[in-house]
């Protein structure tokens, strides 16, 4: 049984255009050498981020949203009996590798993939510095409080 986020994936898909690439055989042979669920993931991202491109949307608008239904598509697909051990994460670098490679918007993927990061580790360093500043305060008030 579908979810309705793998249909409403597979309607837009059915829209959508092919995959725009700049490097055709590259390509190909990494569809042929690659694990399966990691081409179409990867291809099934790009040609949703293309669909919403096609319509006037900014990629570094719609990506995030993208990657998020073929994610949920992909563990959909795996759950239950069909359970089988996939790392988003892992998908996620390869599809980003690849794409940024091969595919006729790499470099704009780049660039959204490196702000999305650069964005990320700025919380972490926030949330870093926000609890080490606890940690010390509680150590040097707990140090008043000492016998």
């Amino acid at each position: 049984m579908k979810t309705p986020c793998a249909s409403i994936v597979e309607e837009r898909l059915k829209k959508a255009p092919k995959i725009e690439l700049v490097n055709d055989i590259a390509w190909r042979l990494f569809k042929n050498e690659s694990v399966s669920d990691i081409a179409d993931y990867t291809e099934r991202w790009a040609r949703l981020m293309q669909f919403y491109m096609a319509k006037g949307e900014r990629l570094c608008d719609v990506a995030e949203a993208m990657l998020l239904d073929v994610q949920e598509e992909l563990i959909t697909k795996y759950s239950g009996k069909n359970a089988k051990y996939i790392s988003i994460d892992y998908l996620n670098t390869c599809a980003i590798l690849v794409l940024t490679q091969y595919w006729k918007y790499g470099e704009e993927l780049k660039r959204w993939h490196d702000l999305e990061n650069e964005k990320y580790f700025d919380w972490m360093k926030s949330e870093i510095s926000r609890n080490f500043n606890k940690q010390v305060w509680i150590l040097v008030n707990l140090e008043k409080f000492a016998p």
